[in-house]
C-alpha cells in the first residue's frame, strides 16, 4: 500500500503550469519533524505535486505559509545528468487535501 498524509505549512506561493492536456503544480511542504537537542523545531521538506483542478484550487486559496493537509502516494523516479550518474527523486502525487485556515477567499466565500 502507498498511501501518505502530511499536514505541513508551504514554503512558497503555488503557481500553476500547463500543457494541452494537463494543469500541474509543483511546491514543496513544510512538516514538522521533532525536537532538535536544544529545543529547536525540525521540519522535513516535501516536494510534491498536484494536478487539474486541485492545483488550481490550491493557487487560488493558499499562499506562503499556508497550513495545508494532503493525502496521496509517492513517487520515485530518477534520471541519467550531465555526469552520466543516476539521480533519484521522490515526491509525493496529491489525491485530495483539505485547505486549513486558508489566508486567502474560500471557495464558500467566494461565492458571497
Amino acid at each position: 500500500m502507498n498511501n501518505v498524509v502530511l499536514m505541513g505549512r508551504l514554503t512558497d506561493d503555488i503557481k500553476v503550469n500547463e500543457s494541452k492536456e494537463t494543469k500541474w503544480a509543483n511546491f514543496t511542504l513544510a512538516v514538522r519533524d521533532g525536537v532538535d537537542e536544544d529545543g529547536n523545531s525540525k521540519a522535513q521538506f516535501i516536494r510534491c505535486s498536484a494536478f487539474n483542478k486541485a492545483a488550481e484550487i490550491m493557487e487560488k486559496f493558499t499562499e506562503k505559509g499556508s497550513p495545508l493537509c494532503i493525502r496521496g502516494h509517492i513517487r520515485v523516479s530518477s534520471y541519467e545528468n550531465e555526469e552520466g550518474e543516476t539521480v533519484w527523486s521522490t515526491q509525493v502525487i496529491v489525491d485530495d487535501f483539505d485547505l486549513i485556515g486558508a489566508k486567502k477567499a474560500t471557495p464558500d466565500e467566494e461565492e458571497k
